[in-house]
């Protein structure tokens, strides 16, 4: 159940079906984890 993976595996799984995008991805991820936690 997707709802129940938790930040680093939901970054994991994220990376491993964007190859190509793994960067971006990345600083998206991080732009809208800040934006919950903050």
């Amino acid at each position: 159940k997707p709802e129940e993976i938790e930040w680093g595996q939901k970054f994991v799984y994220t990376a491993k079906r964007h190859n190509g995008k793994t960067l971006v991805d990345v600083s998206r991820i991080n732009e809208s984890e800040n934006a919950t936690l903050n």
